[in-house]
C-alpha cells in the first residue's frame, strides 16, 4: 500500500504530545514601527511531495506513548520513501480539546525517489525537519495538511526541574517571561509561501513587547476555534541563542511562545502588521479614533466536578493607538452546571487605565457589568512594581508588597490585610546561577524558615 511521507510526520505529530474568530476588515492600518524585508526565499524549497492526506487514527490505541511511536512504528510508515530512516526529535502542541496538533518533527534518512525537501542542521547533524499539523476531521479521522520546511527550535521555557534538594531530588525553576534582547527574528506565512525578516531595532522591540505576556493574564486554551494550523516566528537573540514562537495560521491574535502555550499578544498591531505582511489578520477591526480591537473565539472543557462540559470561549481585547489593553471582554458559553439541558452565558470585562510611560495604573473588572474588583498599582523610580492594592465593592479588600534584590528581580511578595497587617500568603525568593527563581521554605505564620539564621530554599 502507497504511504504517504508526511502521512508519517503528521501521524508522529499526533501522539507526539500524549480558531479563527471573524471580525470585519479593519478600515485603516496601524502604523508598524521600522520594517520588514518580504522574500520569498529559494532555499524554501519546492516540494515534490503531496503529504497531504487522511487517516483513522486513536491516540488511546498507542500503547508506549509518543516516543514509542516514533522510535518503533514511524519508520514503518517511510519504508517506501526513506532508506535508514531514524526519528531524531520533535516539538508537538496539543491545541484546546486535542482537535489541533502543530509543531514539527525531526529525522534522517535517504530518499529514494526525489522529494524536494531540504535539509537543516540539528547538534551539527544533517536532518529533515518537517511541520506538523493535525486536525480531528470527526471521530478518529484526521487530516494532515501538507508539509512545509521547519527549523528544529524549541520554545522558551518558564518552568523547569532541575537537580537540587526539593521534592525528588528536583527543584521547579521559574523564569521571568519577559523577551529581550532579540537580533533578529523571521516570520513564515506557510499560505504565501514567503519569508518577512525583521533586523530594524525599533521593529524588534515592538515584537519583544507584543511576545512579552501580561502578568497574570489567563492563557488562551489553544488556537481560536476553525484555525487548522500554525506559521513559525524565528527569533534569533543577542546572546547567541534561539527560539521558536507560533502564530495562528490566519494571523489572529494568539501567539505560542512559552511552554507551547497560546496567549494573547501585547501589542495593538497584528503579527502581521509587525512584519509588514500585506495580509488581513483574522479578528482584527479599527476605528478612525485609533481604538483597535480583537476578537478570538476559542472550545475548551469546563469542570463541574462530576464532568467535562464542553464551553465556547470569546475573548475581545481593545487596545488604544498607544498600544496599552484598555478593555478587555469575555464571554463564556457553557452548559448550565445547575440544569445541564439549559445554555449559560457569563460576562467578564476588565478596565484598565495607563499612566504617561505606558505602565498598568488601575484595573477594574466587572461580571455581567457589575462591578466585582479594583485593583491598583504603585511604581518605584526605577519602574518596578512595588505594591498592589485590592479593593472590593462592599469595602473589603488587602495589598501586597514587593521587594528586589540589586539587580531589579523579585526577593519577597508580602501579603497585607486592608488594615496594614500582613498575611500568611508569603513568598520569599532565590535565584540559582542560570536566572531560575526558587521559593524559600516558609512556616504556617508566612514567615522563612532559618537553620543556624540561614532561610532554607525549597524547590
Amino acid at each position: 500500500m502507497k504511504k504517504n511521507l508526511i502521512c508519517v510526520v503528521l501521524l508522529l505529530a499526533m501522539l507526539a504530545v500524549s480558531g479563527c474568530g471573524g471580525r470585519e476588515e479593519s478600515s485603516a492600518p496601524a502604523e508598524a514601527p521600522g520594517t520588514a524585508e518580504a522574500t520569498t526565499l529559494p532555499a524554501e524549497e519546492i516540494s515534490l511531495v503531496d503529504d497531504s492526506l487522511s487517516f483513522e487514527f486513536d491516540p488511546e490505541d498507542v500503547l508506549g506513548g509518543m516516543n514509542c511511536f516514533l522510535q518503533e512504528q514511524y519508520p514503518g510508515l517511510l519504508e517506501e520513501y526513506f532508506d535508514d530512516f531514524r526519528y531524531v526529535d520533535s516539538l508537538m502542541i496539543n491545541n484546546g480539546l486535542g482537535e489541533v496538533i502543530t509543531g514539527w518533527v525531526c529525522f534522517t534518512g535517504t530518499p529514494r525517489a526525489e522529494t524536494g525537501w531540504q535539509q537543516t542542521e540539528l547538534n551539527g547533524e544533517p536532518v529533515y525537519c518537517r511541520s506538523v499539523n493535525l486536525r480531528r476531521e470527526s471521530g478518529t479521522r484526521w487530516v494532515a495538511e501538507r508539509s512545509f520546511p521547519m527549523e528544529p527550535l524549541q520554545q522558551l521555557i518558564r518552568y523547569e526541574l532541575i537537580e537540587g534538594s526539593g521534592f525528588g531530588d528536583f527543584q521547579q525553576a521559574e523564569y521571568e517571561r519577559c523577551v529581550q534582547g532579540l537580533r533578529s527574528a523571521r516570520l513564515y506565512v506557510s499560505d504565501l509561501g514567503e519569508s518577512y525578516t525583521l533586523t530594524d531595532p525599533t521593529a524588534l522591540r515592538a515584537l519583544e513587547t507584543a511576545l512579552t505576556p501580561i502578568e497574570g493574564e489567563n492563557p488562551l486554551n489553544g488556537l481560536p476555534a476553525g484555525c487548522t494550523h500554525s506559521d513559525p516566528i524565528y527569533l534569533d537573540f543577542s546572546d547567541g541563542s534561539s527560539a521558536l514562537a507560533l502564530i495562528a495560521g490566519d494571523g489572529s491574535n494568539a501567539v505560542s511562545l512559552w511552554d507551547g502555550v497560546w496567549e494573547i499578544c501585547n501589542s495593538n498591531l497584528s503579527i502581521y502588521e509587525l512584519f509588514g505582511v500585506e495580509r488581513q489578520a483574522a479578528g482584527y477591526s479599527r476605528d478612525a479614533g485609533g481604538l483597535t480591537t480583537t476578537v478570538i473565539t476559542t472550545n475548551d472543557y469546563q469542570s463541574y466536578g462530576w464532568d467535562h462540559e464542553p464551553v465556547v470561549l470569546s475573548r475581545e481585547c481593545v487596545y488604544d493607538k498607544n498600544g496599552c489593553r484598555v478593555e478587555e471582554r469575555r464571554c463564556i458559553v457553557s452548559a448550565d452546571p445547575r440544569d445541564r439541558n439549559r445554555i449559560a452565558t457569563l460576562d467578564y470585562r476588565g478596565e484598565y487605565e495607563f499612566d504617561s510611560q505606558g505602565r498598568q495604573t488601575v484595573k477594574r473588572d466587572y461580571q455581567d457589568n457589575t462591578l466585582v474588583e479594583t485593583s491598583t498599582f504603585a511604581y518605584d523610580a526605577g519602574g518596578l512594581l512595588i505594591k498592589w492594592s485590592i479593593s472590593f465593592p462592599d469595602g473589603g479588600g488587602c495589598f501586597y508588597t514587593y521587594d528586589y534584590d540589586e539587580q531589579g528581580r523579585l526577593i519577597a511578595s508580602i501579603y497585607h490585610f486592608a488594615d496594614g497587617r500582613e498575611g500568611r500568603a508569603n513568598h520569599f525568593y532565590w535565584y540559582d546561577e542560570n536566572g531560575g527563581r526558587h521559593e524559600y521554605a516558609q512556616d504556617d505564620s508566612g514567615s522563612p524558615i532559618t537553620d543556624d539564621g540561614q532561610p532554607i530554599r525549597r524547590g
